[in-house]
């Protein structure tokens, strides 16, 4: 039996090293996440949300965070892209954008790209294009999920790519998986939240 149970945690956590996005699965739990990113301890930021190293990581990324519910385990990830130096027509953020949305695309199928400047923005020159995301009159993010027939796997419901600037010459990308438990989780929270009243 002893036996038995190494080889399931040992296949475990094999197939999880491979598993999507960044290594991760859906429902692992804080100790097999910590595993499976090669030991290192999550950090606890507050209320269940982690930042994590996880084994598999992309190089426009340098911030990861993990949510992960004591009982129904991982269930929402998010990836804060490093500093992305551009001009303030933002070209590189552009590009940056585009390249992860192809890539994410190659995997996950169709997307629906949101590229929006508010109508009565003051920042709507091509030069003002950073300033607009900064100030938030623009939009530039894709979403995959059932309305998109994105071709979803990994038990992920949608993944969520947003454009954002720190300054006009500044910006980075985010990057969100949400999973298939992640409602059942942010019901749970509400039932628990009402118990207030």
């Amino acid at each position: 039996m002893k036996k038995f149970t190494l080889c399931l945690i040992f296949l475990l956590i094999s197939i999880s090293l491979f598993a999507a996005p960044f290594g991760l699965s859906m429902g692992m739990s804080l100790n097999l996440v910590k595993i499976t990113c090669g030991g290192r301890e999550p950090v606890l930021i507050k209320d269940g949300i982690y930042r994590i190293v996880p084994a598999k990581q992309h190089p426009y990324f340098e911030n990861y965070y993990a949510w992960i519910d004591p009982v129904k385990g991982l269930y929402y990830i998010k990836a804060i892209g490093k500093d992305i130096e551009t001009s303030s027509y933002g070209i590189d953020v552009k590009s940056k954008f585009s390249y992860l949305e192809d890539g994410i695309s190659k995997t996950y199928g169709k997307c629906q790209r949101t590229d929006y400047l508010m109508y009565d923005s003051i920042w709507d020159e091509p030069r003002d294009w950073m300033s607009a995301l900064k100030n938030d009159d623009r939009y530039l993010f894709s979403i995959w999920d059932a309305s998109t027939n994105a071709t979803l796997k990994d038990s992920i419901t949608s993944i969520f790519l947003s454009a954002e600037a720190e300054d006009s010459n500044t910006g980075y990308i985010i990057l969100e998986y949400e999973f298939k438990n992640h409602d059942a989780v942010q019901k749970e929270k509400e039932s628990k939240d009402l118990e207030a009243f």
